[in-house]
């Protein structure tokens, strides 16, 4: 069947300058522009973090429908998305394009895009990994709480940062109506020299 014709708009915006198939198949969120309109409502200034799983459009594309649109059960990929309906959770990449397209339609500016890896790196993820390595060959002997702790943080880490993994999750800073937005997104970890866009003026 046809488009709504929201989404037909919606979707012809995020192919823009593509050329996909007859039959190929993106995922369109359609409450993602509502929520950032409220957002902007709430917020007069200052920043929105955004994580997710994301792709641009063209990789949502190649990668194709079964790829983008994923199952869980039990913490492990649970099979067809549309074998056994409502016995696992589903996920679906957001689309970056139509994430822009909404944030610049709700009065925002897109300050940064990088991963989750880069960002926990701003972040000083490898300087927290250190101080655990250290408190743990500290305390290893003792083997308290605080020992334990220390060994997961670098277990932990790693999972996070994995690019193949967690790691490839996006990051997306969005800015409103402040001027102290750009040193302030230090504070998050984005750096405009290093892994994110360049910071355009809010």
């Amino acid at each position: 069947m046809p488009a709504l014709p929201a989404d037909a708009a919606a979707l012809d915006r995020v192919v823009a300058g593509l050329s996909p198939a007859v039959g190929d198949r993106l995922p369109l969120p359609r409450g993602l522009d509502d929520w950032l309109r409220r957002v902007a409502m709430a917020q007069r200034r200052g920043y929105v973090v955004l994580l997710d799983t994301m792709d641009t459009a063209a990789g949502l594309l190649a990668r194709g429908f079964d790829d983008w649109l994923r199952t869980y059960r039990s913490h492990a990929r649970g099979g067809p998305p549309l074998a056994d309906p409502g016995s696992r959770d589903l996920v679906a990449d957001v689309v970056i394009e139509q994430l822009r397209h909404a944030a610049i339609d709700a009065g925002f500016v897109v300050l940064a895009e990088t991963t989750q890896s880069a960002w926990l790196e701003e972040l000083g993820v490898a300087a927290m990994v250190d101080r655990g390595r250290t408190l743990w060959d500290e305390r290893a002997a003792i083997g308290d709480l605080a020992a334990l702790e220390a060994r997961s943080v670098a277990t932990q880490a790693a999972a996070l940062t994995d690019p193949a993994d967690l790691g490839g999750h996006r990051v997306v800073v969005l800015g409103r109506g402040s001027a102290l937005i750009r040193s302030r997104l230090r504070r998050v970890g984005i750096d405009s020299r290093r892994g994110g866009s360049a910071l355009p003026d809010p």
